[in-house]
């Protein structure tokens, strides 16, 4: 039997009334050469049994369960490790992919002869009354120093070889947060990105549990990857760049209501570069 070309991975906890809806995304593709590997992280409520319920009535699906929580991160690894294709997708489990979405990337990735792609995807916020544009970045060729700079695509929108995957040790389970950032950070040292700028993807932010919390943790991790990756950071963009990142986490922080944290990045974008101490003039009067 002719192993599928791609494997999309969607790690899920405690979704029942949400993963049918993204399983349902996939089975809808017009590309079909897919694998859908659901990827469970101990979920204690009907989780599993939804996804039996999908599995047996198309083959093209399989639940991979872990015995313990391991986070989202630690999920996305289990699935692209059970993977025997070239390519590997992603979906969070209360997202939806676009009837074109696989089709649409994988052409983007044969045309350019990249290893990533990515796209444009559309959200919907709480409260909203339709989805709008995300409008993140388009990121093509080599953009290294570009993520480095800037916050990058979404995990829903990436197709990614596995080998490139497996090449740069999988996905780091220790980042709290922000965890597709430093993703493509790495994938971008060393592959060449292509970009669909057609919407290929739901990012449905109208939930109230999953793997994303506040502002605090938002922070933090975004600290943490900053931090990571400080010296490329260093050498790609000099004091300025990483002035910049500062200003971006006092903003993140003094949304957390963290004033402590705050006043230490503002502290800290100052020292790197003296045109942010003239810049906070305009900041909140609180710091």
């Amino acid at each position: 039997m002719t192993k599928p070309l791609i494997t999309v991975v969607v790690p899920v906890l405690n979704r029942a009334g949400q993963i049918g809806q993204a399983i349902e995304s996939v089975v809808r593709q017009t590309f079909g050469d897919w694998k859908l590997l659901v990827a469970d992280d101990h979920s204690q409520d009907e989780t599993p049994a939804v996804v039996d319920q999908w599995a047996a009535r198309d083959a093209r699906i399989a639940l991979l369960r872990h015995e313990v929580t391991r986070g989202a991160q630690a999920a996305r690894n289990t699935g692209i490790r059970a993977a025997e294709t070239e390519w590997i997708a992603f979906l969070d489990s209360d997202d939806v992919y676009y009837p074109n979405s696989l089709a649409e990337r994988l052409a983007c990735a044969r045309t350019g002869g990249v290893e990533v792609v990515h796209s444009e995807g559309d959200v919907w916020r709480p409260g909203a009354a339709a989805p709008a544009p995300l409008k993140l970045p388009p990121f093509a060729g080599n953009c290294y120093r570009g993520l480095l700079d800037n916050f990058g695509p979404m995990f829903q929108s990436l197709l990614v070889k596995r080998a490139a995957l497996l090449a740069i040790g999988l996905l780091d389970e220790t980042i709290i947060s922000n965890q597709e950032w430093d993703t493509v950070i790495r994938l971008a040292r060393r592959c060449r990105f292509g970009y669909v700028s057609r919407p290929t993807y739901l990012y449905n932010l109208r939930r109230t549990d999953g793997y994303f919390d506040n502002w605090a943790r938002f922070a933090a991790g975004y600290e943490q990857i900053m931090r990571k990756h400080r010296l490329a950071i260093l050498l790609h963009g000099g004091f300025p760049m990483l002035a910049r990142h500062y200003r971006k986490l006092m903003d993140l922080y003094y949304h957390a209501d963290l004033e402590v944290e705050a006043h230490r990045c503002a502290r800290r974008a100052d020292l790197l570069s003296p045109i942010m101490a003239v810049k906070r003039r305009w900041w909140p009067s609180s710091l």
